[in-house]
């Protein structure tokens, strides 16, 4: 059997020094906004409701209560709550009588209940197997306090941290091209400050792995890798004039790599 809070008459609910401290209700006065969780606490009741009893709430003492609750958060919406109220009530508890209504209504309004996460669990019996699986955020859980769901939050969101970096350290890494490849090989043969005529750079890459296959047209496979490294930023080129023959082009680093 779950509790049920005690419903405050309408001539104590504004007072908070009314309501023993140990009142197993929980119910406490607090400086917090009252507009800051109810939406949210709304949410969480219907869905603790609907779970639980479908679309209507049980004519018992239950039942009565959980309307209650709803309606304390329903009193501190900015936007027509005793419309809001009205609706509830029609929607859930068609059984209670015009009076008994308006009488809950009232309570409502004069109330200075607030609960916590965890003191509305105690009131609402809910344990932790059910606050997770409807997905309940301002409503805590008996058997696990605010404490602990902070250590499980905080070991989750370790282990997503932990997979996340696992799985970018197993992904496959990106495949250079046989130019850029080819590119890298060329910058890292060049001396730094050294320019290199086109023709002995193709000699010295001959031997290379990134060249391999190029025999037949090793000049054209120097020629792309060096206008990639141009656009990439690594190598630079210029046109050297020689007093026989034509004019040759020259390699160099640009910068470091």
């Amino acid at each position: 059997m779950r509790m049920s809070p005690l419903l405050p008459k309408p001539s104590e609910a504004s007072d908070a020094s009314d309501v023993p401290s140990g009142q197993p209700s929980g119910i406490a006065k607090r400086t917090l906004p009252r507009v800051a969780v109810a939406p949210f606490r709304i949410r969480d009741l219907n869905r603790l409701f609907n779970a639980r009893w479908g679309p209507m709430l049980p004519n018992d003492d239950g039942g009565r209560s959980d309307a209650f609750v709803m309606l304390c958060h329903l009193a501190q919406l900015a936007d027509d709550p005793s419309k809001r109220m009205d609706h509830f009530l029609d929607l859930r508890t068609p059984w209670m009588t015009i009076g008994e209504r308006c009488e809950l209504k009232q309570v409502a309004f004069a109330s200075d209940a607030r609960w916590s996460a965890d003191e509305l669990a105690a009131i609402m019996n809910v344990y932790f197997q059910e606050r997770s699986a409807l997905g309940l955020t301002t409503i805590g859980a008996i058997d696990v306090d605010l404490t602990a769901r902070k250590a499980l939050r905080l070991k989750k969101q370790r282990e997503r941290q932990r997979q996340s970096r696992q799985q970018k350290r197993m992904a496959p890494k990106p495949r250079l091209s046989a130019s850029s490849q080819r590119a890298s090989s060329i910058f890292a043969t060049l001396k730094p400050g050294d320019w290199c005529p086109i023709a002995a750079l193709c000699e010295e890459l001959k031997g290379a792995p990134e060249f391999a296959g190029c025999e037949q047209s090793m000049r054209s496979a120097v020629h792309r890798a060096v206008k990639l490294g141009e656009a990439n930023g690594t190598l630079i080129t210029q046109i050297r004039s020689r007093v026989i023959g034509m004019p040759e082009t020259l390699v160099a680093r640009k910068g470091k790599r």
